[in-house]
């Protein structure tokens, strides 16, 4: 399994200092000791000396404090005193830390009382929080100041990850059988990102499909349906098969069949004739599609669009329930069938003649950048899914 998070390999650790300007002697230590991890690419180091002429110094700030992947406070009795640093950078840092969006940790370097501030919630370098006695010893604390901004940036694609996501992933699952494939993906797919944010939608095929192709602040970044994209479509949605089962018919317990294994194509003529009522979904939805071109061979178009007209049900747990009642028999995917007698209602399914194995497909927009995790998922739809595991969705 894929684990390439889709954030680039050269992604900078952004990391915001800040301190108090009587402390100046101590930031230009710092940095003399940052400065190889800033030549290899691997942070870049943002203080407020960066600040150009012209520019609004507290707009600045703001803006770099925004932009942040780590912020790193050089702690002093003067640091502790400034108005500024602890109602702007401090206060502002905490907010974005408390939502999980940087890295945040004081260093102390010189004697003050700071552990019963809102800094001494966070894991302080060095760990003890006792500053250091003399520039030897601030030698020691910048080496460990070194080493914990090289582990964080070797993690910043996880942090740059974070930072890109600006929404929950939309992911679409067709009505029924695909709502349930796309949660079996899901399910494979936090192993990998246990916590990205996902917003699934169940709607019938056509209309997902018509999602990932446009361009729209409802647009789905991928789905899994029960129908191929039209020919419209070819040029904007990929998709690929991800997952198959054979449908079958289903009845009641009131009818004659129940109890029966298979029918033969006379018994399904004889079965499917004029009158009888047939519960089927609409026509953009997979279920009607895949039902249409299997009884077509059989029935011809006209007569196979007259049985599956007959009763229109919009969700699929509907023509289950339609089914319980006596009111209709149906054509569903065996998964359906198999969860809905699990859940003690009362339907038989029996085996159709001929090849009634149903297709669903994983489908993105070839054109649209993807959000981080999206390629991870086409990498599963790819893969394929087990039967048992979207049994078990």
């Amino acid at each position: 399994m894929t684990t390439d998070l889709n954030v680039p390999g050269d992604e900078i650790c952004r990391v915001f200092v800040s301190y108090c300007r009587e402390d100046s002697g101590f930031l230009k230590e710092l940095i003399t000791h940052l400065k190889p991890l800033c030549a290899g690419g691997r942070i870049e180091l943002w203080y407020d000396q960066r600040i150009e002429p012209g520019q609004k110094w507290e707009q600045r700030i703001h803006e770099e404090l925004a932009q942040a992947d780590v912020v790193l406070f050089l702690v002093t009795a003067s640091f502790m005193a400034s108005d500024f640093c602890q109602s702007k950078e401090v206060r502002i840092s905490l907010q974005r830390a408390e939502r999980g969006e940087i890295v945040f940790f004081p260093v102390i370097v010189g004697a003050c009382v700071w552990g019963s501030s809102v800094l001494g919630k966070f894991q302080a370098l060095p760990r003890k929080g006792v500053p250091p006695k003399s520039k030897a010893h601030r030698q020691i604390l910048w080496k460990e100041v070194h080493e914990e901004l090289a582990a964080i940036a070797d993690q910043n694609r996880h942090l740059a990850l974070r930072k890109r996501i600006v929404r929950p992933l939309r992911l679409g699952g067709a009505t029924g059988t695909g709502i349930r494939v796309l949660r079996a993906f899901l399910a494979e797919l936090r192993v990998v990102l246990p916590n990205l944010p996902v917003r699934p939608s169940e709607e019938p095929s056509d209309r997902i499909i018509a999602r990932i192709a446009r361009a729209s602040d409802d647009a789905l970044d991928a789905a899994v349906v029960g129908a191929q994209p039209a020919e419209d479509y070819q040029d904007e949605v990929a998709n690929v098969e991800v997952y198959e089962i054979k449908s079958v018919l289903v009845v009641p317990q009131s009818h004659a069949l129940w109890g029966v294994a298979a029918l033969s194509e006379a018994e399904l003529r004889q079965l499917l004739k004029p009158g009888v009522v047939f519960a089927s979904r609409p026509k953009d939805s997979g279920t009607y599609k895949a039902v249409f071109k299997y009884l077509e061979p059989v029935f011809g178009a006209s007569a196979s669009e007259r049985i599956l007209e007959s009763k229109i049900i919009e969700d699929i747990e509907g023509a289950i329930d339609c089914v319980v009642r006596g009111e209709a028999i149906s054509i569903l995917p065996s998964v359906v069938v198999k969860s809905a007698a699990a859940r003690g209602k009362k339907v038989w399914a029996v085996d159709l003649p001929g090849d009634a194995i149903r297709k669903w497909y994983g489908i993105w927009n070839k054109h649209r950048e993807h959000l981080p995790g999206i390629e991870n998922l086409i990498a599963l739809f790819k893969q394929g899914i087990a039967p048992e595991k979207v049994e078990a969705a």
